[in-house]
């Protein structure tokens, strides 16, 4: 090439660079590589004016491969990156982009090496079998990154931003080159995995603007009711302004330890450093402690005794309440209230307390029962349903109310299901425990018998003449029961 053709390609060239920079900002595309041209124009005028010759020959190929580069450098420009922001066709990756560039340049660098340096590089590679195998060994480490690195590159598991987990490394995505991978940790330091060992680990992504699971556990005493424990911790959770209300915080009983019920809880957050993590376990664990204090319980410990353990009853515990209460109940219901003192002293010997957890079902429709229940706390459910379909919900009752008198009295099957709302407390009166009392008063049946026979006429809406109907069937079948 001549000199005065080389000037005006050293001088056209820049000029040119410039206008398609200027082009490129005004209709917003991406940067073309200005800086890259203008280094390579400068080299360009310098090898111009130098005639290399004897060993040094193959360098008179600089020229035509600083043009070469440059050319290339904008043809992928235009194609890789141009293309996709006019929306002809959708991004490539960034490896895709280099390694068109690269390979391009490579068979332009060989052809043009071997024409105007005179110098075969190709045939000198594949007669060097030694030095091929020397290579070979010695990027082996770094061809695997770097095709690892193709990998995540044309299916990315993760992207900018995220938050990954990779063996004990953790931290937010900064950089995905062909080699390793670069994140940044809750620390600010910036730790580099390698690519294959990005590959080869499992992985753990949190996308960048999703909630985050934040998991930990909490152990009660046994005193303290699941149901109620749930209750308390949810309230707990809630109540913190870290903790995201959709999806909503979610607990579980995790197992019953040795001297403690373990509850798994999951609460949700923006934030997934860890930073962000460990400071909301912190106050939620906090919070959970004072609670407990103001309620009178403390975290569980093992304890060692040489004498035998009693336990501390709560103030809720069904066990705790004594046989006044029990009166005081019965006395609030519409079947027992007319029973006399000595009757209900007789009565309240065998009653118990119990408790059913929330959601559980504790009598069965078609069932047979000898049983009743009276309501003290929570609200329980009742549900029918008709065969070949499913349970219904008809009524939702609460305390001092009745249950399953009418199998317990007559021996009929349980006209409906019965599920706890929430933790309910019942009082459980058994068929035999009213035996006593009928045999010592047997005009008592008359009077239970008209009572429920009342109840239901109401319920059910009877008339007169089918509530007496009603009457007289009750008082038959619990003469029968009870004979």
């Amino acid at each position: 090439m001549e000199l005065s053709q080389s000037l005006t390609i050293g001088l056209l060239v820049p000029l040119a660079a410039i206008a398609i920079h200027w082009l490129a900002r005004r209709w917003k595309l991406p940067k073309p590589p200005l800086r890259s041209t203008i280094l390579g124009t400068a080299l360009f005028l310098v090898f111009c004016r130098i005639d290399f010759s004897g060993q040094y020959r193959y360098l008179n190929a600089s020229n035509e491969l600083i043009l070469s580069y440059v050319v290339i450098r904008y043809l992928n420009w235009l194609l890789i990156e141009c293309c996709p922001r006019l929306g002809l066709f959708k991004p490539v990756p960034n490896i895709v982009r280099d390694l068109f560039f690269w390979l391009v340049f490579a068979v332009v660098f060989l052809v043009e090496i071997k024409i105007y340096g005179g110098l075969n590089l190709v045939g000198l590679l594949t007669t060097s079998a030694v030095l091929t195998v020397v290579f070979g060994l010695a990027l082996q480490d770094p061809l695997k990154d770097f095709f690892a690195g193709i990998a995540i590159q044309v299916d990315p598991p993760f992207r900018k931003g995220d938050w990954i987990e990779v063996g004990e490394a953790s931290g937010i995505v900064l950089e995905m080159n062909l080699m390793d991978t670069t994140i940044r940790r809750s620390d600010n330091s910036t730790i580099t995995i390698p690519n294959t060992k990005v590959m080869a680990d499992r992985i753990r992504i949190f996308v960048a603007g999703e909630p985050v699971g934040n998991s930990f556990s909490v152990s009660l005493d046994y005193q303290f009711p699941p149901g109620q424990a749930i209750q308390f911790l949810a309230s707990l959770i809630q109540a913190n302004p870290m903790v995201l209300r959709n999806p909503a915080p979610r607990i579980w009983i995790g197992s019953y330890d040795d001297f403690s019920i373990r509850y798994d809880i999951i609460a949700f957050q923006n934030e997934v450093s860890t930073v962000a993590k460990n400071t909301l376990r912190t106050e939620l664990l906090s919070s959970i402690w004072y609670a407990l204090e103001r309620e009178g319980r403390s975290f569980p410990y093992p304890v060692m005794e040489l004498s035998r353990w009693k336990p501390i009853q709560a103030t809720n515990d069904p066990a705790s309440l004594l046989k006044e209460d029990k009166i005081v109940h019965l006395k609030n219901s519409w079947l027992f209230k007319g029973l006399a003192g000595d009757q209900l002293d007789c009565l309240v010997e065998n009653v118990r307390f119990v408790r059913f957890a929330p959601g559980e079902v504790f009598v069965r429709q078609g069932d047979e029962g000898s049983t009743l229940y009276q309501i003290i706390r929570g609200q329980v459910e009742v549900l029918v349903g008709t065969p070949g379909k499913p349970l219904k919900s008809v009524a939702v009752i609460g305390p001092d109310q009745i249950l399953g008198e009418m199998s317990l009295l007559t021996g009929e099957p349980r006209a409906a299901s019965l599920r706890a709302v929430d933790e309910c407390l019942l009082l459980e009166v058994e068929r035999r425990d009213l035996q006593p009392i009928l045999n010592a008063d047997p005009k008592l049946i008359e009077g239970l018998a008209e009572l429920v026979a009342d109840r239901r006429a109401g319920l059910e809406k009877l008339s007169t003449e089918e509530a007496e109907t009603r009457e007289r069937g009750i008082l038959s079948m619990m003469r029968q029961l009870f004979a």
